[in-house]
């Protein structure tokens, strides 16, 4: 799989390449990045120093939910966008967040259907 920039047009051209993907491959990349986050993103990103600083330092809270977020889109081939405005001058502090509009249906026979989309956007403070 190739590597792409953290960016807004990269997480897009990563998810062209996973959505092509069988079903079996994209869920073992949905498995995957459930379970192993910071692994995933390095070795589908193409993060700067500074950005792979930053994940380290997340809380594992935070990651356990970012990742059974994006495990849950790429199980049902969800959009996932990313705003990540330019920061402004030095002195800044960055604030990932993330919102959606996923909505999952069930029925009494196990059908269920999922849409939505998941955004995440860098908040500068």
């Amino acid at each position: 799989m190739s590597k792409f920039p953290f960016t807004t047009e990269g997480v897009q051209d990563k998810l062209v390449e996973l959505y092509a993907l069988s079903d079996e491959d994209l869920n073992l990349q949905a498995d995957k990045i459930e379970v192993l986050f910071k692994d995933w993103m390095d070795e589908n990103f193409i993060l700067s120093t500074a950005q792979q600083s930053f994940m380290s330092n997340m809380k594992e809270e935070v990651l356990n939910y970012y990742s059974s977020q994006c495990a849950l889109c790429f199980r049902h081939r969800l959009m996932i966008t990313l705003n990540y405005p330019l920061p402004p001058a030095p002195g800044y502090a960055k604030w990932p967040e993330s919102s959606n509009t996923i909505k999952v249906s069930g029925d009494d026979l196990g059908n269920s259907i999922f849409s939505g989309t998941l955004t995440f956007t860098m908040i500068y403070k």
